[in-house]
């Protein structure tokens, strides 16, 4: 390590030892396995084209989310938080809710993408995002296809989709 390190290092201790609350940014470097990114269904045509497949692999996504453990730094940055008169905040490009599942607080966390446990109207009828992380949408093993009835949105009735943001989306632009 560099000397320049060691003085920077402690510089950085001292100013986080004089402050009231953390505020994390984290992206990729902290996503879940089985990730979204490059994925063939990024895009908001895709989800239009197919809407069995796309919600197939969003389902696929969202379970590997939920069974994949938290990232060992998430543990850390709880500790520090505890160390913090005022707690954390945190701001995510990520959609994995790995850090609901991290133990910190969902109230203090903007996810910038959305999260996949969240729906909102395919149609875009301006029904407010809604919870969606409670029903499972069952998957064909040998196609990846979403079957039986998927989610509806409450306002309109059409269909809902992940409140991800996908290539192309209206939703985010």
């Amino acid at each position: 390590m560099d000397p320049s390190d060691d003085v920077q290092i402690r510089r950085a201790a001292g100013t986080l030892s004089c402050a009231t609350a953390l505020f994390v940014v984290t992206g990729d470097a902290l996503a879940a396995a089985g990730g979204m990114a490059g994925a063939r269904f990024g895009s908001l045509q895709a989800l239009r084209d197919d809407i069995e497949l796309a919600w197939g692999f969003y389902a696929r996504r969202r379970h590997a989310f939920r069974i994949a453990p938290p990232h060992p730094a998430i543990a850390l940055l709880n500790r520090w938080t505890a160390l913090m008169r005022d707690g954390s905040f945190a701001c995510t490009s990520n959609v994995d809710g790995q850090l609901q599942r991290g133990l910190f607080r969902a109230d203090r966390i903007v996810e910038a993408h959305g999260a996949i446990e969240w729906l909102h109207c395919a149609r875009n009828c301006g029904a407010p995002v809604f919870a969606g992380g409670l029903v499972d949408v069952a998957v064909v093993p040998a196609t990846g296809r979403a079957r039986g009835s998927l989610h509806g949105c409450p306002a309109c009735g059409g269909l809902a989709r992940p409140n991800v943001k996908l290539a192309g989306d209206e939703m985010w632009d």
